[in-house]
């Protein structure tokens, strides 16, 4: 019996590799499953009363933390379901948060090969090395180490149960529906898990001309005309999706991140030029991912030349892969499929027609990093299959992949260690970005929460250096004076965050002065 035969519609190589990603998956995050939760996990899942009593309502109504009583840019109801669902069951117990975190995202690597493996041949490397690239690089640790996270990984899953329904449409020519409905009702799913879903289309599209690229044909008239047609509803649901968030959806400034006119927010060359310059970073990153921290857009700055060096480089490296990929169409189709893929999966997290929250993140990888496993396993293949390679030469590349492979889930649970508890995580991110004020912040209440209250005031200390009009230090300074029974000392620090802002509630609630002006 061979591996492709099928056992009850499911073939052993499937099963096999699912087994094997299960497995791989499993060992490379448990290291995490111990690790406390901290920073948007607070507002988001702890100190979420929306969550804690299921107001079903509310999460289709109102951003994300409303029910911390905060206001945000994101609306992401599906994604508190999941919350509420597992506060139901375990409660703020970090354990299950984690391990729900990492199933996830065994599931989209499995779905990943499932997904490939329909549109690639079957003796074909992409569907196993994208899938393993997917799921061991430690660059997703940011998308499923931290619980909040958890917005890329579930979104993405209904976005790969779309794309499958909608392969299975296609295969079937169009004559059964339901396939098709289940693909819409998926992508519908991902939208109201996570807003860079809307890209689905995109990734449609390339359903659609992947049969053309690998066929080496041009599609008809009709056959462009149909496409479009089947794509139709999906493109009018990401228009809505969007008018929706523009408007009644509205929480803060869906489409500004920041809340303020900069050049960054004001022109769209500065937003491009940004993009190319973090090009090579992110690629550098996908090849050897040595240093990894959040907050990297504290070491970046806006790109405001095309001669800017990052940029030329970042143009640079896209004409050239753009082109290689075109170059090497009629004969390896899976490059350019692999280009469009990558570029499709990033473009909305590019901030190039909405401002993005930072210039770069190591989770705006999440799915892009599948085009990369895409180009390598197409690489992988044309040197297999050439017969002017010795064998010795093609075990040896073999066995490099592996290597590279495995060292990227020991260099993941490395990562994950890095996430184990607040102070842990906040003095490493602060190692390479120690400008982040609200880093400094964030690791002064840890350090409050254990009650180790001199370094909580020392971080206070530098975040209000770094930023003397945030209010917040100010009042988090006051609070640990509170905690050390000095009030006059408190006072000072909340009357210091009320001069800033006058209508900041939390002061002016420690004084005792009521609602905001």
């Amino acid at each position: 019996m061979t591996s492709e035969e099928k056992h009850g519609g499911v073939s052993r190589r499937f099963v096999l590799a699912a087994i094997a990603i299960l497995f791989a998956g499993v060992i490379a995050y448990a290291n995490s499953f111990g690790n406390e939760m901290f920073w948007d996990d607070n507002d988001g899942i702890l100190q979420n009363t929306y969550v804690h009593e299921f107001q079903i309502g509310k999460f289709f109504s109102e951003n994300l933390i409303a029910g911390a009583g905060f206001q945000s840019d994101y609306w992401r109801p599906i994604l508190l379901i999941t919350y509420a669902l597992e506060w139901k069951l375990w409660g703020p117990a970090a354990f299950g948060y984690h391990a729900t975190n990492t199933l996830i995202h065994i599931a989209n690597a499995i779905l990943v090969f499932f997904l490939l493996s329909k549109l690639f041949h079957k003796k074909s490397s992409v569907p196993i090395l994208s899938a393993f690239l997917f799921l061991l690089h430690p660059l997703q640790t940011e998308a499923v180490t931290y619980v909040s996270g958890r917005g890329d990984g579930l979104s993405f899953f209904f976005t790969l149960a779309g794309l499958i329904f909608y392969a299975l449409y296609k295969e079937k020519n169009g004559k059964k529906l339901f396939p098709y409905f289940l693909a819409f009702i998926a992508f519908a799913f991902a939208l109201l898990s996570k807003e860079r879903s809307v890209a689905f289309p995109g990734l449609l599209l390339l359903l659609e001309i992947w049969p053309f690229l690998k066929g080496g044909k041009i599609p008809t008239g009709t056959e462009i005309k149909d496409a479009l047609i089947r794509m139709l509803p999906f493109a009018l649901l990401a228009g809505i999706f969007l008018f929706l968030r523009g408007t009644v959806l509205n929480f803060h400034d869906t489409f500004n991140i920041y809340n303020a006119a900069t050049y960054y927010t004001e022109h769209i060359s500065a937003r491009l030029f940004t993009f190319l310059s973090v090009i090579p970073e992110y690629l550098s990153l996908v090849t050897a991912p040595i240093t990894l921290y959040m907050e990297r857009s504290e070491n970046i700055r806006v790109a405001a030349s095309i001669s800017d060096n990052g940029v030329l480089l970042g143009t640079f490296l896209s004409i050239a892969v753009f082109g290689y990929a075109t170059y090497r169409l009629r004969k390896a189709p899976g490059y350019l499929f692999a280009v469009l893929f990558f570029s499709v999966a990033i473009f909305p997290a590019s901030g190039i027609l909405v401002p993005v929250a930072g210039f770069m993140q190591e989770h705006y990888m999440y799915i892009p990093i599948i085009g990369v496993g895409i180009f390598l396993g197409t690489l992988f293949d044309e040197v297999r299959e050439k017969k002017s390679v010795p064998k010795t030469m093609r075990y040896a590349g073999a066995g490099v992949l592996a290597l590279w492979i495995v060292l990227l889930g020991v260099r993941t649970a490395m990562r994950n260690a890095d996430w184990r508890d607040a102070v842990t995580f906040y003095e490493q991110t602060l190692s390479y970005a120690p400008t982040s004020m609200r880093v400094w912040n964030n690791l002064g209440m840890a350090y409050g929460d254990r009650g180790v209250h001199e370094k909580a005031l020392d971080a206070y200390a530098r975040a209000i250096a770094l930023n003397p009009a945030n209010p917040i230090p100010y009042h988090n300074s006051g609070n640990t004076y509170e905690a050390l029974g000095d009030s006059e000392k408190a006072r000072e620090y909340w009357e210091a965050a009320i001069r800033i802002n006058p209508a900041f509630l939390p002061s002016r609630v420690k004084l005792g002065t009521g609602q905001p002006l």
